[in-house]
């Protein structure tokens, strides 16, 4: 049996897998964070605990759906907010703060900027809110 491949067909198969691991990449290059999970963060909402939810996406699909509770800060925005700190960010660093973003990269990235700045009970939405509309929990418009 003779498989005499054309090099241009494997191309197509290496970026494939390459962008399948990608994710997986940025996590471990990124650093080690905490994480909650879609369950651990609805039980946490349905128990009413003080919790601080930040949506790091765009506004355009913080509307198109977010998670009730959430309030919605541009990266930039935030990262400025937790070098300045001040009296009202003091009162954030003892609670806990789960950061979602469309998939959960982006949030690993500001997790830790919260955890270099005191939060220590800051976590990454693991999956963000593509794992968290395909679990079916719910979403508020808006």
């Amino acid at each position: 049996m003779n498989l005499d491949l054309d090099p241009w067909l494997l191309l197509p198969l290496a970026l494939v897998l390459f962008l399948m691991a990608l994710p997986i990449l940025s996590r471990r290059i990124k650093g080690k964070v905490n994480y909650t999970t879609t369950g651990e963060l609805n039980n946490l909402l349905a128990q009413d605990r003080t919790l601080v939810l930040i949506d790091i996406r765009s506004e355009k699909e913080f509307n198109s759906g977010h998670i009730e509770g959430a309030v919605n800060i541009s990266p930039a925005t935030l990262k400025d907010k937790v070098q300045k700190g001040g009296p009202d960010f003091e009162e954030l660093k003892h609670q806990a703060v789960v950061v979602v973003c469309h998939s959960d990269i982006e949030s690993i990235g500001i997790v830790k900027a919260l955890d270099n700045a005191g939060f220590g009970n800051a976590s990454v939405l693991q999956g963000g809110m593509l794992r968290w509309k395909r679990d079916r929990r719910s979403v508020k418009k808006g």
